[in-house]
């Protein structure tokens, strides 16, 4: 039987091309006496075999290894049948066992958004990308904001918008190093840019059209569309640049996280009177109480009121009794009373 063994240790790939005879197994270990040689500080010299069983099959065996080797998550103990495609874990290293008979699959598509972003992902396509972002992000502090423009307030916007930026290249580089294996931190610094770009843009418009409007509904409805948009268009870019999710997969995450602002200012005006009542133990400056306040059991507006008005009972009853207490006796005034008298 003709097998390809594609071998992964941290990262590095490379493929074996070999022929499984029968009664003639093959071993895989550090040493190099195997066919299959691992290089793999956890493998043992002679870690595995695969072989050719009766029915035709390809089987592997543990060779009573220290550490051990996995199929999935299930520890390998004796013999086991594998079908073609199946992984083996020895050490660090994942062995994937392809019969070649076996047709490989249809060739993936190139992702149009990848190949598009691609054509900037260079130092040039970058620093352009950040001129578009920084030239959108003034026009904006100079046209949209009520306040007086100055030095440190353009330092501050121009600070936090690069941490932003730099934050959510590497936040998505680290998702696709995670399930695409590649980085692509350039493709995200020049898509995010252009959004925050077109945001910057296009927000003086938005308001302006909604001043015209004169209507709360409708702008209401225009907040939620193009927060839903902007929700939609991220997570799809981000999704094809840093995963390997099928078309129709993505445009179910996205839309799920497109209906969350949408859902959430559905919710919210229902939750204003309570937000209120709670609104004094929300500020931002009440950062001297101490720890258990800050970790407090949740609990309901009526529980809390409940609570409140025993406790001002029991404070109230505490008040009485300490003035009972200290009120002055009756029979020490006639004393002293008696005592006055005789003096005088």
């Amino acid at each position: 039987m003709n097998l390809a063994l594609v071998l992964t240790h941290r990262g590095q790939q490379q493929i074996r091309k070999l022929v499984l005879q029968p009664h003639q197994p093959v071993t895989i270990g550090r040493g190099w006496h195997n066919e299959v040689i691992v290089d793999d500080e956890f493998a043992d010299a002679s870690h595995a075999r695969l072989f050719l069983t009766e029915s035709g099959g390809v089987a592997v065996e543990d060779l009573g290894t220290a550490n051990g080797t996995h199929l999935g998550k299930k520890v390998i103990s004796d013999r086991v049948d594998l079908r073609s495609g199946a992984t083996v874990t020895i050490g660090d290293t994942s062995i994937a066992i392809h019969d070649t008979s076996v047709p490989v699959a249809p060739a993936v598509r190139r992702n149009s958004l990848r190949q598009f972003f691609s054509r900037f992902a260079s130092a040039g396509g970058m620093l352009m990308a950040t001129v578009i972002v920084a030239f959108a992000l003034l026009m904006s502090i100079y046209t949209m904001n009520g306040f007086a423009v100055t030095g440190e307030r353009v330092l501050s916007a121009f600070l936090g918008t690069g941490a932003f930026l730099v934050a959510w290249s590497v936040l998505a580089a680290l998702i696709g190093k995670l399930f695409r294996n590649e980085t692509n931190a350039a493709l995200h610094w020049v898509f995010m840019s252009l959004v925050m770009a077109a945001v910057f843009l296009t927000g003086f418009v938005v308001d302006v059209f909604k001043f015209n409007l004169d209507s709360g509904l409708a702008s209401t409805i225009i907040d939620n569309v193009l927060l839903a948009v902007l929700i939609a268009t991220v997570a799809y870019v981000t999704f094809s640049l840093s995963t390997r999710l099928t078309t129709r997969n993505r445009l179910v995450a996205v839309g799920l996280l497109a209906l969350l602002p949408v859902a959430y200012n559905l919710v919210k005006p229902l939750l204003v009177e309570e937000h209120e009542a709670w609104r004094y133990w929300a500020q931002v400056e009440h950062l001297n109480h101490p720890p258990a306040f800050l970790f407090r059991t949740p609990t309901s507006l009526d529980a809390h009121m409940s609570a409140t008005d025993d406790l001002f009972a029991a404070l109230d009853d505490d008040i009485k009794a300490a003035e009972t207490s200290s009120a002055p006796d009756a029979d020490k005034i006639e004393v002293d009373k008696l005592q006055m008298s005789i003096a005088d």
